[in-house]
């Protein structure tokens, strides 16, 4: 999976991620977990939770992850701002509007470079969206848990 993004909370009893929550094969890249929480539902014992994978035994690669995002529900990420799963940069809310925070990233308008800055589109919206999404797509505003 790549060029991919979430901003919603996850919900889950195992194998819960901000993008996906098993890789079990493949690779997840330049993919943006800007989720406010990651919970675990309160029958659940489950330990496998991280920001952008829940559990990994593929690959994760140039993703980035919002450092505010909350794991609730008993469960805990990994050090800093890395997901469970390491491999993930952590950035705050200064940080992911600012789109040198994004550099690296494909940015074009294909389907090999699909990022587009979204604060062209909308000035309220500073964060990167896929090039094909209509403006009527792109939210007029940042999600409240990313506005400053």
């Amino acid at each position: 999976m790549s060029n991919c993004y979430a901003t919603g909370t996850v919900t889950g009893s195992n194998n819960v991620g901000g993008i996906a929550g098993e890789v079990v094969t493949g690779a997840i890249e330049s993919c943006a977990a800007l989720n406010p929480a990651i919970v675990r539902i309160s029958s659940s014992t489950g330990t496998d939770f991280g920001r952008v994978a829940g559990s990994n035994s593929g690959a994760l690669g140039a993703n980035a992850a919002f450092s505010g995002m909350t794991a609730n529900g008993g469960i805990s990420f990994g050090g800093g701002a890395l997901d469970g799963s390491g491999l993930a940069a952590g950035y705050g809310l200064g940080e992911i509007s600012n789109p040198d925070t994004w550099f690296g990233w494909p940015f074009g308008e294909n389907d090999a470079t699909p990022w587009v800055w979204g604060a062209d589109l909308y000035p309220a919206y500073p964060l990167p969206v896929l090039y094909w999404q209509t403006k009527a797509q792109i939210p007029a505003a940042l999600p409240t848990h990313l506005q400053p």
